[in-house]
């Protein structure tokens, strides 16, 4: 750990568990969605629940996933002041390496609970988060592969973030493929 990661909240380096499927997600999901349309008013409406929490029967790490496309990020500021009356931190940019997209955490009882991704709108991710989640609730064999392999991985990288989620890219990369 270095002297930057020692000043890090509890819930930054937390490790990685994944939990059997919770048929409590969905709905977690759309609280969620209604309490960031309650914090601030954004100009698209249209929240996505993405990631694997958003795929019935799929073992995931329990933190809901929210996605939604803006045209920019011109109001971040506001944005997140109005998000941390509820527990939103925004994840510095410059520690994403993705400046097509701003990140928010929502932290309880020192955990991450919940991710709010805007992402601009005239990137291809948007489809991609889309395309990945609808793939995997159609495909029973291919949701049960990649439970697989992020079980192997939560191990491998138990306290590595960036590792666990750089080693799942070939296999979504590689199911997505087969869409095109």
């Amino acid at each position: 750990m270095n002297s930057k990661q020692e000043i890090w909240p509890e819930w930054a380096t937390e490790e990685i568990v994944i939990e059997e499927y919770n048929t409590v997600w969905p709905l977690l999901a759309a609280i969620l969605i209604r309490e960031l349309k309650t914090l601030y008013k954004f100009d698209n409406e249209s929240f996505e629940h993405i990631g694997s929490t958003a795929v019935p029967n799929l073992a995931a790490k329990p933190v809901i996933d929210i996605m939604l496309e803006v045209d920019n990020f011109d109001d971040i500021d506001a944005i997140a002041l109005a998000m941390e009356q509820e527990n939103w931190n925004l994840i510095p940019p410059d520690l994403t390496d993705k400046a097509y997209q701003r990140t928010f955490v929502k932290v309880v009882k020192e955990k991450r609970f919940a991710h709010f991704h805007m992402i601009l709108n005239h990137e291809d991710e948007v489809k991609r988060h889309i395309a990945f989640r609808d793939l995997l609730r159609q495909n029973e064999s291919l949701a049960n592969d990649y439970a697989q392999l992020k079980k192997e991985l939560a191990q491998t990288f138990k306290n590595d973030r960036e590792g666990y989620t750089d080693a799942r890219a070939e296999f979504i990369k590689t199911a997505l493929k087969g869409l095109h």
